[in-house]
C-alpha cells in the first residue's frame, strides 16, 4: 500500500467564471489599456500563422487567399493568478472579448475573415496569454508567374 497523495489547498480560480469575477471586473481590469511591462516598454506580442490552405490565386488582381490558424502570445501581468487549482484558464467565443488583444496590422491585407471555430484564449498563472483563431486572409501580392509552368 502507498500513502495517500496530499494535495495543496486550492486558493485560485477553478473556472473561467470565477476568473472573470476575480480578475476581469471593471474595477480591476481595463481591456482598453494594453499590458505594461515592468520597464514601461512596449508590449511584446509574438505572432504565428499556421497556414493550412492556399485556396485561391487571382492572377489578374494579384490577390492570394489563404486560410489557417493565427496564434498570438503576450504577457499581461494583470491576469496572473494563483495556479493551485488549475494549470490554465480557457476562454472561448464571446468571453475572449473581455480580455485585451493586440490589433495586428498586415501590410498587404485586402480582407480578413474569421472562419470556422470561435477564437480561444488560454491564460497561465504567470499571466502568459495565448490566443488562437481560425482566419481566412486575402492578401495583395505582386505575382510574377512568367517562369511557370516549370516543366516546359
Amino acid at each position: 500500500c502507498s500513502a495517500p497523495t496530499v494535495r495543496p489547498p486550492c486558493n485560485g480560480p477553478r473556472t473561467p467564471r470565477e476568473f472573470m469575477q476575480q480578475k476581469l471586473n471593471s474595477s480591476v481590469y481595463d481591456k482598453t489599456r494594453r499590458p505594461v511591462c515592468s520597464d514601461r516598454g512596449p508590449t511584446v506580442v509574438d505572432v504565428q500563422l499556421r497556414l493550412l490552405q492556399v485556396s485561391d490565386i487571382d492572377q489578374k488582381l494579384g490577390i492570394v487567399s489563404v486560410s489557417g490558424f493565427l496564434h498570438t502570445w503576450w504577457t499581461d501581468l494583470r491576469l496572473a493568478y494563483n495556479g493551485s487549482c488549475v494549470a490554465y484558464i480557457a476562454f472561448n467565443g464571446e468571453d475572449t472579448k473581455a480580455i485585451w488583444s493586440p490589433d495586428l496590422y498586415i501590410d498587404n491585407l485586402v480582407r480578413r475573415t474569421a472562419s470556422g471555430f470561435p477564437a480561444s484564449i488560454n491564460i497561465d498563472p504567470m499571466g502568459n496569454v495565448q490566443k488562437t483563431e481560425q482566419v481566412k486572409l486575402d492578401v495583395k501580392n505582386a505575382l510574377d508567374l512568367g517562369k511557370l509552368p516549370y516543366d516546359k
